[in-house]
């Protein structure tokens, strides 16, 4: 097998920012799902079909500063490194204050434009409409890994919105 295209394939374009995240909500998803068991989780997925190419450019993170400082560096300097350099993408985290979060979150929705993944403590309703519906994703996952877990779902389901 060849990782160019056949005759008459359009050759593979790189993922979007929103097809990224859609394919970043699987992997929370399958987290979710499969809790302590998160090797498990990954095992549908496989090795990459095209490594280094499906990702383009790069991926900005913003969350609290934790109140574990090594917890920062292990998140920057180790997990997000390897992630990136498996999936060919450049990863930025910022940290801000949590009592920051509120006001960037403001001005970033107000502008349309800042990170692609925001990490609150609890996500404020007033963000609802910035939110991504993960419902297909989320009945893939359920369905090659099981149902997500009851702590999953209460922490990123709105029954109200139904997202």
């Amino acid at each position: 097998m060849s990782d160019e295209p056949e005759a008459g394939e359009q050759p593979e374009q790189p993922l979007s920012r929103r097809d990224l995240l859609r394919r970043a909500g699987v992997g929370a998803a399958a987290i979710g799902v499969a809790g302590s068991g998160a090797s498990k989780a990954f095992a549908f997925a496989g090795p990459h079909k095209h490594a280094g190419r499906w990702l383009s450019d790069k991926l900005k993170i913003l969350q609290w500063v934790h109140f574990v400082p090594d917890y920062d560096t292990w998140f920057d300097k180790t997990w997000c490194t390897q992630w990136g350099q498996k999936n060919d993408v450049n990863v930025t985290v910022d940290h801000i204050a949590n009592t920051q979060l509120d006001a960037r979150a403001a001005s970033e929705v107000a502008a349309q434009s800042g990170h692609d993944i925001f990490q609150f403590l609890a996500p404020p309703a007033i963000y609802e409409d910035q939110v991504i519906d993960h419902k297909d994703i989320v009945a893939t996952v359920e369905k090659k890994v099981g149902k997500m877990g009851n702590l999953a779902k209460l922490s990123t389901y709105n029954p109200r919105t139904k997202k």
